[in-house]
Order: structure tokens, then sequence, then C-alpha cells
């Protein structure tokens, strides 16, 4: 009999648009395109796009059938939702980490600041060249000059050499300074080092 309402053509099957009509009818609601392809999918055994008598089933079966679809997709689209804020954190992480270590393109501030720590090693080598800047003609170069000033200024600082390697030395360490600022200031630190040996065997030696 529910067959028989269902098959409005009575061409001994319920079609996709028979089924969509008779469902609406007897529910009393609106069911979209989607959901019925998805029941017609589920009950359709012989895959021929269409219920025969013995593909049909009861209307409360359609009915606890489509009941289960739509907890399927309020759960697909609860754990789609958790995905979507999963991804968020973990961009917001990614991005506070980022931040964090401050391992961005560096900006032209921080290039010019990376050039900086190499004068620690510098002014601990040039005591390897001072005879450059008491020369006769050294005051006739103004490169020269700086460093003799920068040379002076350095050495009348008490304990410098030490206090400019723990200073590089922690700030190479402090994670808010750019990536290549603090590569640097490591790097002045091991070419400080190589320096050591050889006022170690010029000591040594005297």
């Amino acid at each position: 009999k529910a067959f028989n309402k269902f098959d409005v053509n009575s061409d001994g099957e319920v079609s996709l648009s028979e089924l969509k009509m008779g469902l609406e009818k007897e529910l009393k609601t609106e069911i979209s395109e989607k959901r019925v392809t998805e029941l017609m999918k589920i009950f359709d055994t012989s895959g021929d796009g269409a219920l025969q008598l013995d593909e049909f089933v009861t209307v409360d079966r359609f009915r606890n059938q489509l009941e289960a679809l739509a907890r399927e997709e309020k759960r697909l689209a609860a754990e789609a939702e958790q995905e979507k804020k999963r991804q968020e954190q973990e961009v917001l992480l990614a991005e506070a980490k980022l931040e964090f270590l401050n391992e961005k393109e560096p900006t032209m501030s921080d290039k010019a600041l990376s050039v900086l720590p190499y004068l620690f090693p510098l002014m601990d080598g040039l005591q390897y060249g001072r005879f450059l800047l008491s020369s006769d003609d050294a005051g006739a170069n103004p490169i020269v000059v700086i460093l003799a000033v920068l040379y002076s200024l350095y050495r009348s600082i008490p304990f410098s050499g030490f206090v400019a390697f723990f200073a590089l030395n922690i700030l190479s360490g402090n994670p808010s300074i750019n990536r290549l600022v603090r590569y640097n200031m490591q790097q002045a630190i091991y070419l400080d080092i190589a320096l050591f040996f050889p006022s170690l065997l010029i000591g040594l030696g005297g």
C-alpha cells in the first residue's frame, strides 16, 4: 500500500523524485535533494537508481534513516569545526613561535646591527696590528683614525674583553633578537676565541 502511494506513475518502481515527494508528504517536512539521494543509495540494492517493491521499506525506516543521516552530518560538521579550530590554533602557535624566536626575514636595521658584533674580535685583533695605528701616515687615513679611537675607548674600559664576551654570549641566546643578528654574534665569539690562541702563544714565547 505504501509502495503504491509513492509510485505515482504506477510503473512498478519509485524514482528519486517520487521518493522525495512521497516522504515530504508522509513526514510533512521538506527534504533536500541530497538527503533523498543518500536514502536512495542506501536502499537501492540493485543500483538502478530507483526502488523496486522488494527494496522499498516502511516510512518509519525511512524516517529512522533520515535521522541517522542527520546525526552523522552533525557529527561530521562538529569534527570539521574542531579540525578547523585546531588548524587555526596551530597557525597561531606557529606565528607566536615565529614571533618569539624572531625567525623572520631580517630588516635593514637587523642587517646593520648584525655587523656590530664583529667589532669585538676586531678590537681584540688590533693588538696584532698596532703598528698600523702608530705609523707616520696613519693620521691621513680616516678608517685608521676611527679604528684608533674605537681601540682606545675599548681598552679604556676595565675588563672590556670579558664584558663584551659575556654580553655577546648572553644576547646570542636571546630568541627575541633576529636570527641573523644572533648568528653573527655567535660567529664573533668564535672569531675572538680563535684570536686568543695567538696571544697565548705570544705570551708563552715571551
